[in-house]
């Protein structure tokens, strides 16, 4: 390729797995050199220095303290419940000191016995305070530019709009809750060129009660210039992927893209409960993207093909360790990444993890994973040719990031 040319997707996923040729990474520090597999520069480059994406975070479970506070303050919530309970969570949803204590106090009881079911209480702070669709509007523009401000180039949202639905007062429609969520991301890209996109889930082991209704209107409101996703979450255990084939195809025939939560709730070495054939079912599905994915490590022939394929798999480290899933530092990501795979790092559910950021979450956790700010070069290049973006948008994305051959 000549001088300054940009380089296609395929030319991206070579360069990130064979680490080849030489990026410039714009907005870095100014001597930034990706090269040949070394980072080098003379402004001692960190990982505050690398711009990142954010493929995998719940819209509801990305807000901080201070915006619930606000919502909690505007909407005059006074109290939170547990999950499926009367009794009130031990916190002032109006101040975000007291919502701060109460996630550091809980935070650390996700792994006990109950620890799910804590988790669980735990999302019911932000659903609390989410009261309209002004809301809605709200929380997706506060996050997307609070992200920016912490070296974020492009933002995927995912969340219920069945669960949105219920919280928002009023009764809206399905296409008015996705609708205040896009007048959010569209906003913020036309006022500050700042990227995001939503992606629709549906529980599995709900999915008699509404997948049908979500996924009509994924395939009803995607475009290819403001595309729209579809994702599967939920209980793994019980339903794979496979089951749900002739449920999700109206998005697969509107082409709208579909990531899945796969080979995530289950422990190594086995992954009993949630197997590497879970990973390979969501692809045969329909799924360019796969959640979590951990289990593809007990899978060489599966890790091949994915690489060879552009799968891409959107970690998420500390929601698999604070779930008790797996340690941190037996996380696979290194491995992935030695293995040329299209990989990112999500941050997943961050109000309730302890992580506001991609960035803030690979400082604290670099060593236990055994990443470089290099990696994290990689993996931003990775995330931009994974996005579920337009062509055009996605050109942007590359001219923001500066890979040039």
């Amino acid at each position: 390729m000549g001088k300054n040319k940009t380089m296609d997707r395929r030319d991206f996923l070579k360069l990130g797995a064979g680490l080849t040729g030489v990026a410039v990474v714009a907005g870095c520090a100014p001597s930034l050199i990706f090269r040949g597999g070394a980072v080098s520069s003379d402004n001692g480059l960190g990982f505050e220095d690398v711009p990142f994406v954010d493929l995998h975070r719940h819209l509801e479970a990305g807000l901080s303290p201070e915006m619930v506070a606000t919502l909690a303050q505007r909407n005059k919530v006074e109290k939170i419940l547990k999950y499926k309970s009367d009794e009130a969570l031990p916190l002032d949803p109006q101040d975000p000191e007291s919502i701060q204590e109460y996630f550091r106090q809980i935070i650390p009881t996700f792994k006990t016995p109950k620890g799910f079911r804590n988790f669980l209480s735990s999302l019911s702070v932000p659903l609390s305070v989410i009261k309209s669709l002004e809301d809605l509007r709200d929380v997706t523009r506060w996050q997307i530019q609070e992200q920016a401000l912490k070296g974020c180039v492009h933002l995927e949202f995912r969340g219920s709009p069945y669960t949105y639905k219920a919280a928002v007062d009023g009764e809206p429609s399905y296409e008015e809750v996705i609708g205040a969520i896009h007048d959010g991301i569209r906003s913020m890209y036309e006022k500050s060129g700042l990227s995001a996109t939503y992606i629709a889930c549906f529980s599995k082991q709900k999915a008699d009660q509404y997948a049908e209704g979500v996924v009509d209107v994924v395939a009803k409101m995607h475009t290819s210039d403001f595309p729209l996703g579809l994702d599967l979450a939920g209980v793994e255990p019980g339903f794979p992927p496979s089951k749900f084939r002739d449920v999700i195809a109206p998005v697969r025939e509107a082409g709208a893209p579909i990531t899945i939560h796969a080979g995530e709730q289950s422990r190594p070495p086995r992954f009993e409960k949630a197997p590497a054939s879970f990973i390979s079912e969501a692809i045969d599905v329909g799924a360019r993207r796969i959640g979590h994915g951990t289990s593809l490590i007990s899978d060489p022939r599966l890790m091949d093909y994915c690489r060879d394929k552009g799968v891409h798999v959107e970690t998420c480290p500390v929601s698999n360790d604070l779930l008790g899933y797996m340690p941190v530092s037996q996380h696979p990501l290194r491995q992935f990444l030695d293995h040329g795979i299209s990989v990112s790092v999500g941050t997943d559910d961050p109000l309730s993890f302890g992580s506001e950021s991609v960035r803030e979450l690979l400082i604290r956790n670099a060593d236990a994973l055994r990443i470089s700010p290099e990696d994290v070069v990689r993996m931003t290049q990775y995330g931009v040719e994974a996005a579920f973006v337009s062509d055009k948008r996605r050109q942007e994305l590359r001219k923001k990031i500066g890979v040039v051959s």
